[in-house]
């Protein structure tokens, strides 16, 4: 998967879009919980490959669909986020496909020139 953004904080929100247009329909998706997410990483490569991770277990685990993010705050180290989205319902929402993991190989965040960000992230279907 690759995407690309004006800026860092908009790349990871996204990403994680991109990631669940894949799983499901984020337009049927209502923003009825909130759920807050930080992480610790080695760069911004390792933070996106957590990010998606847990967006994915969070998909698969406890069955909740996200209609968007908030990126509250993106550093080499760390990244703090807001999702906001509901858990699965069978009248509304249709699984479109699996995502087995999202995976370390390859994954790449970069900036190609100012106000361009790029990610590139291996999903594993």
């Amino acid at each position: 998967m690759e995407v690309v953004s004006r800026d860092l904080p908009g790349l990871f929100s996204r990403a994680a879009l991109a990631m669940g247009e894949i799983l499901y329909d984020p337009a049927v998706v209502g923003p009825r919980e909130e759920i807050g997410m930080f992480f610790r990483g080695q760069d911004h490569a390792d933070l996106m490959v957590r990010f998606l991770g847990e967006i994915l277990y969070l998909f698969e685990a406890r069955e909740l669909l996200f209609h968007h993010f908030k990126i509250l705050l993106v550093e080499p180290a760390r990244l703090r986020a807001v999702g906001f989205g509901e858990g699965f319902d069978t009248n509304r929402h249709r699984i479109r496909a699996s995502i087995k993991a999202v995976t370390y190989h390859r994954a790449r965040v970069e900036s190609k020139r100012e106000g361009e960000w790029r990610a590139v992230v291996i999903l594993d279907v």
